[in-house]
Parts: structure tokens; sequence; C-alpha cells
């Protein structure tokens, strides 16, 4: 076999042994999608089962290696996602939902200082500040404590109530400097009043360069939600919300002040 012979042959087993380890990397993703998909039903069928159930699915799941942030992200925000789907179609009560969203939010609680502690010591610059809230009149606060817990081991500093008030949060937001506010936003209902909410947070904020997220449940149903309701950006997964709400306080805080704030300051 002369040179230009091999030349042909080499290329053409790589890109063979290339495919090959790609088909198989396709594969390998698959069957961990569809074994988190299915932890993710079996925890959902659990948690309306009972609480004992419920932890014994966690539990074992740690127990065989499973991270937290995995766990989290890929199996206990899924099943309240399957939960909530029931319950729109009818397959399950409110007061059965209601119970088994309790008991997955009692796994937020229970493994609260085990996920905190796996912080890398990293603290927010400039100690960022969160004010978390949901939709006013909704219910379930599951993925805002998700939320909170993602940010707090991130360094930020969160206040976090799943029923504030529209006068509490434009009082707090008038006497504290936060820098994001995140609104968890889960039904249709009122979107024209939260929308003027937002922009009567902006008005009373303390911080003129407040950055505002929208997120939960009915970002599905909207994927342009933050536009709908004049917030600066939306996430669909607590770890992507933190990331980008990094991002967009540090461009916010490169920008001038509104007009209104620049106003206000040079009168003295």
């Amino acid at each position: 076999m002369n040179h230009e012979q091999t030349g042909a042959i080499v290329p053409a087993i790589t890109e063979w042994v290339v495919d090959r380890l790609m088909n198989k990397h396709q594969q390998f993703v698959q069957q961990q999608d569809e074994a988190l998909r299915g932890h993710a039903l079996q925890l959902a069928l659990a948690c309306l089962s009972g609480q004992q159930q419920t932890r014994a699915c966690f539990r074992a799941w740690l127990a065989q290696g499973m991270a937290l942030d995995t766990l989290y992200l890929q199996v206990l925000a899924p099943a309240a996602s399957l939960v909530g789907q029931w319950w729109q179609a009818d397959s399950v009560d409110f007061s059965h939902c209601s119970v088994g969203y309790h008991h997955l939010q009692d796994l937020l609680v229970e493994y609260s200082p085990q996920f905190l502690a796996q912080s890398n010591g990293y603290v927010a610059p400039l100690g960022h500040r969160a004010l978390m809230m949901g939709q006013p009149n909704a219910q379930h606060a599951l993925g805002l404590m998700m939320l909170a817990e993602f940010f707090r081991r991130d360094g930020w500093s969160v206040t976090s109530a799943s029923k504030m008030g529209r006068f509490e949060a434009l009082s707090m937001i008038g006497n504290e400097a936060f820098d994001l506010v995140a609104i968890s936003v889960s039904t249709r209902r009122d979107l024209p009043t939260l929308k003027k909410h937002i922009v009567q947070l902006r008005q009373r904020s303390l911080n003129p360069r407040v950055v505002v997220m929208v997120g939960g449940p009915m970002l599905a149903q909207d994927p342009q939600l933050a536009a709908t309701l004049g917030a600066d950006f939306s996430s669909g997964t607590a770890d992507q919300a933190l990331r980008d709400a990094a991002q967009q306080v540090r461009l916010r805080m490169k920008q001038p002040l509104p007009q209104t704030h620049a106003k206000g300051l040079s009168r003295g």
C-alpha cells in the first residue's frame, strides 16, 4: 500500500470512529433522559401517595450517587409539572394536588442544608440582592423555593415570599435596594394587572437599575412572556435563571441611570 492509499484510508477510518462515538454518546444521552423522565413520573406518583413514599424515592436516588442539582432540575421540577398537568386534566383533584406539592416542597426544605453546603464559597459580586415573589392570587411556591435555593447557594442575598401582596412588594422595593426582581407566573389570570405591577415596581424601586425576570409554568405556554409583561428577560430553569440574572445585572450596572432618576439625583 503506497502513501497515497494510506492517506485516503486514514481519514475514512477517523470519520467512521467519530461517527461511532457520536452515535454511542447520543444513545447514552437518550437513555439518561429516559431514565430521568421515569424518575420524574415515579416521584410524581409517590408525592400523591404520601410523604414517606416521596422521601424514599429521593433517598434511593441519592444513595445511587445522583447529584442534588440533577434531582432538583430534572426530576423534582418535572414531577411537579406532571402533577400540575394531571390536575388541569382533572385526573387529580385539587386537594390531592396540593398535598403532593407540599410533599415535594418538604424535600427542598429537608435537603436545603446539604444543597447550600455544596457552594464553592463564591460570593455574588457586590453582594447582589434578589426579591422573589409569586404571581398575586396564585398557588404553589415550589418553583420559587427552588429558585431561591440556587441563588442563595451562589452567594445572592434573597428575600422570597410566594404570597407577597402588591402593596407589600412596592413598599419593600422602595425601602431596600434590590438588583433583581423575580416573579413566578403560573396562570393567565390578571396578566394585564401583573404588567402594570411590574411598571410600578420599576418606578418605586430604590435601585434605578433593577432588573426584572419572569418565569414559572406560564413560560412554557408563552415563550415571549417577558415581552408580554414588560420584564427584562425570562428563564425556564433555576440554573439558567442564575446565569442569566448575573449577566443581566452586570450589563445593567454599566448602563447610565434612567432619565427620571438622573434628574432626581441632579436636584439633590
